[in-house]
């Protein structure tokens, strides 16, 4: 079977350049187990599976809307009685076919009708070149079986296609079983990455330990030593490159599950089940199906995100963009009017605090940061300090898409148009946020804030100046020269060069959820992390918010802070708090003139030192505001 798919390339299944394909779940009952099945399929008879008349029907209309190519899976498509029956029908009507099977029902009768219909590929999954491996994940008795069934397709000269689906187990026995694929003459061997979803939907206990990028090497080292006997493939669920075009799923593309239901693909029927409307072929024409709400959604999304190539590639993105074009309606008042540091609030461009000098007190050679996002500032600058790994928190979404735009920059620009581009009050007005710069910029995104960006710029009819200085910023202290003294990467263009060659091979961790929910870790959003440093930066501060009547720097010492400790390596350091310091004064103090507890020495005292006398710290430097110091608060594990 052959495809013309440059254009579609970076789609997961093989897309036909003219004509449609179809990947149709014919049954969901099946004689195996394996516990990494997407359609979680079982042994059971499943109800309201469509009969055979029905099956021809939908047969006839999906020629007549110009779908050519049917790949039949299951389940195990070869447990319906009907389904030889079905295949010829097919067969007749002019549509090319192959067929996904564990080959366990394979016989004389399945090899003549195959050969009668001129199939042009069977593919058999086989995920062991052993016993145990295979029936690890497959079942017991299943390897003797499909090995069985795979001998009569290539004894009757049959192309057989091998898919091995890569797990913890069977990562460093790829060879074993290329070697083996070639002595049961099969023609091609398609490795796959195990993915948590279906029956073993958040678990990755057995999903590989090992990169795409080392899996790929292997892959394709096994695919020039045995080139003259088997065609060797991968295909992995990566990143897709900008502007690779748009999902043909629900155009070109479509899958049909047992049930009668018709989704874009199999991974959004999976990822993204909103797109799945739960009206079947049972009771409605494909046509009609292809008009219901959940589709023309999906069809407007991918519209959307033309150039961002498959959606199942970046679930997690998805979600984000989602909930965007629920903001969009009413982005300015979302922004204005919202709680302070909400999920989407007003940006800061750069730091409010001068980590150029409270970060000469801390070592971060070689360590590894939990920290908060903010501006980014924080993240670049611990980095240009030599840091090995960083994770950042912050509830504010937008700051993500925000700071995924500096890094890109720094990264990409040179240092005087890296300021002309972020700075205010710079001479060139006209470069700030410039459109052209950002198109410079914008391939090496995320989805998301390539999205948020492009609808930002349209926006504001493509005038950076216009976006910089509109409710997306906070610009009340936000002057050139301030943000140049307070950031090290920016006091000179070595040092900005610096941190250009630090960042090259660093990635943004970016978890998009407030402190109070990373430390409650009920998402597992650290999992077993620790760290050498944690930086808090202010949020001591505006947590005050949250219960402003009562003891709140005890709690937030009990729920953020005693927390988080834990998470400490041995000698780590927690910078619990960046403050503005205030002459303490006893009128003062009654007057009620602190902003909040955390600003009274006395209250620090209470709850802090009282505790951890022998392991906080205050440290007195220069603040961001003129004539002021300000105060860092820390505990040494």
């Amino acid at each position: 079977m052959s495809f013309k798919t440059k254009k579609y390339s970076f789609c997961l299944f093989r897309i036909p350049e003219k004509g449609g394909r179809i990947i149709w779940e014919i049954t969901n009952t099946c004689n195996y187990s394996c516990s990494y099945c997407i359609f979680s399929s079982d042994y059971h008879q499943k109800p309201n599976e469509l009969g055979t008349e029905e099956v021809k029907r939908v047969l006839n209309e999906l020629w007549e809307a110009n779908f050519r190519y049917i790949k039949f899976t299951g389940g195990e498509p070869f447990m319906r009685k009907d389904f030889l029956d079905i295949l010829q029908y097919a067969y007749d009507k002019g549509f090319e076919l192959d067929i996904s099977t564990n080959a366990s029902f394979i016989n004389e009768e399945t090899l003549i009708k195959l050969k009668e219909i001129k199939i042009p590929m069977v593919h058999v999954s086989l995920d062991g070149p052993n016993t145990e491996t295979q029936e690890l994940v497959r079942g017991k008795g299943t390897f003797k079986r499909t090995l069985e069934g795979i001998e009569k397709l290539t004894r009757e000269g049959l192309h057989v296609r091998i898919g091995t689906v890569i797990f913890k187990e069977n990562q460093d026995q790829l060879e074993e079983i290329a070697r083996l694929c070639c002595a049961l003459n099969a023609k091609e061997l398609l490795f796959s990455r195990m993915e948590p979803v279906g029956r073993m939907r958040g678990d990755e206990s057995h999903v590989t330990t090992y990169s795409n990028e080392k899996l790929i090497e292997k892959i394709e080292f096994l695919e020039k030593k045995y080139a003259s006997q088997i065609e060797i493939q991968h295909r992995f669920s990566e990143n897709s490159p900008a502007g690779c075009g748009q999902c043909p799923g629900g155009d070109k593309f479509l899958y049909i599950d047992h049930k009668g239901r018709v989704s874009p693909c199999t991974w959004v029927s999976e990822f993204f089940p909103q797109y799945v409307d739960e009206k079947t072929l049972h009771k409605m024409s494909l046509s009609n199906l292809l008009e219901e709400k959940a589709m023309k959604h999906y069809k407007k999304l991918t519209g959307n995100l033309k150039t961002l190539g498959c959606p199942a590639k970046f679930p997690k993105e998805i979600k984000k963009i989602e909930a965007l074009e629920g903001i969009f309606k009413d982005m300015e008042n979302t922004v204005k009017n919202g709680p302070r540091f909400s999920k989407y609030s007003a940006l800061y461009a750069f730091t409010t605090e001068n980590i150029a000098d409270y970060y000469t007190h801390l070592d971060f050679e070689n360590k590894d940061i939990l920290m908060i996002g903010g501006s980014g500032d924080h993240l670049v600058n611990a980095y240009l300090l030599g840091a090995k790994s960083i994770v950042c928190c912050d509830s504010n979404q937008l700051a993500e898409f925000y700071v995924n735009l500096k890094i890109e920059a720094l990264k990409k620009l040179n240092f005087n148009d890296f300021k002309k581009f972020f700075l205010r009050n710079n001479e060139e007005k006209s470069n700030v946020f410039s459109y052209t710069i950002y198109k410079e910029l914008r391939s090496d995104l995320t989805a998301s804030s390539r999205y948020f960006f492009d609808h930002i710029y349209k926006k504001f009819n493509f005038d950076g100046q216009k976006i910089r200085e509109s409710y997306l910023f906070n610009n009340k202290y936000d002057l050139s020269i301030k943000k140049i003294r307070y950031n090290l990467y920016l006091k000179n263009e070595k040092r900005y060069q610096k941190t250009q060659k630090m960042l090259l091979d660093k990635k943004m961790e970016w978890i998009a959820h407030p402190i109070e929910s990373v430390v409650q870790n009920r998402l597992m959003l650290l999992k077993d992390r620790q760290f050498d440093i944690i930086l808090l930066s202010n949020i001591a501060d505006y947590s005050s918010a949250h219960d402003p009547q009562g003891d709140y720097l005890t709690e937030f010492k009990k729920k953020i802070i005693d927390p988080l400790s834990q998470r400490l390596k041995p000698k780590g350091i927690l910078a619990l708090a960046y403050l503005y310091k205030t002459d303490f004064t006893s009128s003062r103090l009654h007057s009620g003139l602190y902003r909040s507890a955390i600003d009274n020495p006395l209250e620090r005292k209470r709850v802090f030192k009282a505790s951890t006398s022998d392991t906080y710290k205050e440290m007195t430097f220069k603040s961001a505001i003129r004539g002021k110091d300000s105060l860092f608060c820390l505990i040494k594990n």
